[in-house]
């Protein structure tokens, strides 16, 4: 049975009327709810099919990666601080600070520091 995790995102999409009205009849035909439904269709793939490689593995995000390991030690950052100019050309924004986030935890480059409230964005902490 599915249980949601505390650090699940919510995902609102726009999809035509119709369409909803077959996916909730789905759901309801199997005793599923929406997020139920939804693992129990990517049930047969691989958890790594399920990351989006396009942002994880781009070339902007290997430039965000090399831009804060040149940020000294103890220096507080954030994605737009990094990307002055292009932050908001950045592939879905929100989406990309997440995954940004993982990588600089992952590779020990920095932490998660609170939130920067004037740049409205998460902020970090290079080690």
């Amino acid at each position: 049975m599915f249980e949601p995790k505390a650090s699940m995102p919510s995902v609102y999409i726009a999809v035509p009327e119709p369409l909803a009205a077959r996916l909730l009849d789905e759901c309801r035909a199997r005793g599923k709810t929406v997020s139920e439904f939804i693992e129990f269709m990517f049930d047969d793939l691989d958890p790594e099919d399920l990351r989006p490689k396009s942002m994880t593995y781009s070339a902007q995000m290997e430039e965000a990666i090399a831009r804060a390991e040149r940020i000294p030690s103890g220096e507080e950052f954030t994605l737009a601080r990094l990307f002055p100019n292009d932050w908001k050309s950045l592939p879905s924004p929100t989406a990309f600070g997440r995954l940004f986030r993982q990588e600089l935890e992952s590779r020990g480059i920095a932490v998660h520091a609170g939130r920067d409230n004037t740049a409205k964005m998460a902020k970090y902490r290079r080690l």
